[in-house]
C-alpha cells in the first residue's frame, strides 16, 4: 500500500521501513504502539483540508469503524509480513493413497 502525500512524496506502508521512516516535516507515518503520535492517525483525524487524509477532493473518507481499527492496530504494535503472494511456496508431504479405493475415489 502506497500513501501519496500532498508534496508528492510516496510512503510505502506495506513495509516496516516505509511505514516508520522519518517524514520531511518530522515524525513518522506510523509509530508502532503509539497511535496518538503517528502522523497517519493525526492526519486522518485532522479538520485542516490541507492535511486531512483522504483529501476532500477525492470524495472518499474512512468510516469511524475504519479509523478505530487503524488506531487500535497501531496501538497493538502491528507485525509487518510480506504480502502472501510474495512468500515462497513450501513443499508438503502428501499421504500415500491406499490401494483399496472405493467407488467414490
Amino acid at each position: 500500500m502506497v500513501l501519496i502525500l500532498a508534496s508528492g512524496r510516496q510512503i510505502c506502508l506495506d513495509t516496516v521501513e516505509g511505514a516508520t521512516a522519518a517524514l520531511k516535516d518530522g515524525g513518522q507515518a506510523i509509530i508502532p504502539g503509539h497511535s496518538a503520535d503517528s502522523k497517519s492517525i493525526s492526519r486522518i483525524n485532522s479538520d485542516d483540508p490541507e492535511l486531512i487524509m483522504t483529501p476532500p477532493e477525492t470524495k472518499r473518507s474512512l468510516s469511524l469503524r475504519e479509523i478505530s481499527l487503524l488506531t487500535k492496530c497501531i496501538k497493538q504494535r502491528p507485525e509487518w509480513k510480506p504480502h502472501w503472494t510474495l512468500i515462497p511456496t513450501q513443499n508438503h508431504v502428501v499421504d500415500e493413497i491406499a490401494d483399496d479405493q472405493n467407488e467414490i475415489d
